[in-house]
């Protein structure tokens, strides 16, 4: 049997002015400072979305309080996206979200720091890497090198060392909570923008 179509509905923008956070809080609790609440909108059936604006992509998610995404078309006609994952996509088109950050450094206990060997190659020092991942605030987990020497997770540092050099970090974290420098560079253009948005967690 054919699936049977969303029917649009008509809504129009309410007087609203103090904004509703619940429903993205919900669908992304981790990126809610990436938003700005910008509206609502009352469809004919009593249902009211929520307009979110994502600060660095400019894209609107619509969300109704049941955290349902919506899709809007023209002024005044929304239909309940058939598929809410690639509405996010969309949204942040196609970059992972802070949901792969992780805003809390746990590894500020030098005693559970080590390095590789693959570490220094890049002629950083221990000290210097040391200085970015203790003073880094948040990392982000790297999803994008699969090393099969390292099956723990692997996550990145971001920041300037003792003399100012932006650098990045690699690391991988084992079970028994340690943390293993394996890499250790100057920072690569294509990371100035996680450069950028860990400035402003750096203790």
């Amino acid at each position: 049997m054919a699936k049977k179509r969303r029917r649009w509905q008509r809504g129009r923008f309410s007087d609203r002015r103090d904004p509703i956070w619940e429903p993205l809080l919900e669908v992304l609790p981790e990126d809610i400072e990436d938003f700005m609440w910008m509206g609502e909108a009352v469809l004919t059936d009593g249902t009211q979305i929520q307009f979110y604006k994502h600060y660095w992509t400019r894209r609107y998610l619509l969300l109704d309080l049941g955290g349902r995404t919506w899709i809007q078309k023209g002024d005044d006609r929304y239909e309940e996206a058939e598929d809410p994952a690639w509405m996010l996509e969309i949204v942040f088109r196609f970059r992972e979200t802070r949901g792969d950050i992780v805003r809390r450094n746990d590894w500020a206990d030098s005693d559970k720091i080590v390095w590789a060997r693959s570490a220094t190659k890049h002629r950083i020092s221990r000290e210097r890497s040391l200085h970015v991942v203790l003073h880094a605030g948040i990392c982000r987990r790297d999803t994008e090198h699969a090393d099969e020497r390292y099956e723990d997770q692997r996550f990145l540092f971001f920041g300037p060392d003792l003399e100012g050099m932006p650098l990045e970090v690699g690391a991988v974290a084992p079970d028994d909570g340690s943390l293993i420098i394996i890499h250790a560079m100057p920072l690569r253009e294509r990371y100035q923008g996680w450069y950028s948005e860990a400035a402003k967690w750096r203790k």
